[in-house]
């Protein structure tokens, strides 16, 4: 087509026709198969995508629930609700929520409430605590399950002295004034499975889960508020300080002895946060400073229901 050039023009008894058609089918086999390697290429790269992406759904899956829960699901195991016979549950909230929201902007209370889970997230990942979930200002987890860790509650001591650290370090809206959050702390027997499968979700249930959240909402700001069995379960493996609040009326539960979490004699604040020691601070632990923070909403009353571990009082909260 080039030259003009037709076949029958070319002798019938001559290889050049036949060289030419060669030549021609040559071409095109080379043409088809730069085509193909083309074709792997890009299913290769399509291929490596997507085992990227299947990692990180695998990541985020490991991140919704426990490891060991993940693996049984991806192994297209069946999940059956256990029950165990010892685990410890921590509930967090922040007491003047209710006030912060209407007076602020919405998209300052999602920037509130990330910064101060993300530092929750970081905090829960060096001490083998689970997230079980977050809703509104409410942070739940819990330790021991599904996989036993003696150290249950004292790991969950551990985080939770740094969280109160942690939400330091985040500015109250309205007052101005670093964050304060309260902490109940419960062990005990609990049931445990997964829910839902669109968005499997790891879901606690019994008697343990509801006194977490009973010492939670009867405790007061920038305090960790402990149930007598968390407090013999985290003196069993950790060493602790603890303030007893004598007996008080819990909601349901009646009169219960339950305790305030001051410090561990185990691990300084810097070694629970896992952050270098502040140089400007006076002690070397850090927790004259941990306690010197906190404030409470009526001192003097509160002084008169505290006392020492061996004797005992009663009050009342509504």
């Amino acid at each position: 087509m080039d030259f003009g050039m037709r076949l029958t023009a070319m002798p019938l008894h001559d290889a050049t026709r036949d060289l030419i058609l060669l030549n021609q089918q040559r071409l095109s086999d080379v043409e088809v198969n730069l085509q193909l390697e083309a074709n792997n290429e890009q299913l290769e790269a399509m291929a490596k995508d997507l085992e990227v992406e299947h990692s990180r759904s695998d990541i985020i899956l490991k991140d919704m629930l426990p490891t060991q829960i993940a693996n049984q699901l991806l192994n297209g195991e069946h999940i059956e609700p256990c029950e165990y016979e010892e685990a410890t549950v921590m509930f967090s909230d922040i007491p003047n929520f209710s006030s912060i929201l209407p007076q602020t902007n919405p998209k300052e209370i999602v920037q509130l409430l990330n910064d101060l889970f993300t530092r929750f997230d970081r905090l829960i990942s060096f001490h083998q605590v689970y997230k079980v979930e977050t809703v509104g200002d409410s942070y739940v987890t819990v330790c021991g399950i599904p996989e036993f860790i003696p150290q249950h509650c004292e790991f969950i001591c551990h985080t939770a002295l740094g969280m109160i650290w942690e939400a330091r370090s985040v500015l109250d809206p309205i007052a101005k004034s670093p964050l304060q959050i309260r902490i109940g702390i419960h062990s005990g027997p609990l049931v445990a499975g997964v829910v839902g499968s669109k968005m499997p979700r790891y879901s606690l249930f019994g008697e343990t889960v509801t006194m977490a959240s009973r010492l939670e909402t009867h405790g007061l700001p920038g305090k960790i508020h402990c149930s007598d069995r968390a407090f013999k379960c985290a003196n069993e493996t950790g060493r602790f300080e603890f303030q007893s609040r004598g007996r008080i009326t819990i909601k349901g539960k009646g009169e219960m002895d339950t305790y305030f979490l001051l410090r561990s004699n185990k691990k300084s604040v810097w070694e629970i946060v896992h952050r270098e020691r502040d140089v400007n601070l006076n002690s070397i632990d850090g927790y004259d400073e941990l306690e010197s923070g906190t404030e409470f909403a009526d001192v003097k009353k509160e002084n008169e229901t505290m006392r020492p571990v061996k004797e005992s009082k009663t009050c009342s909260i509504q």
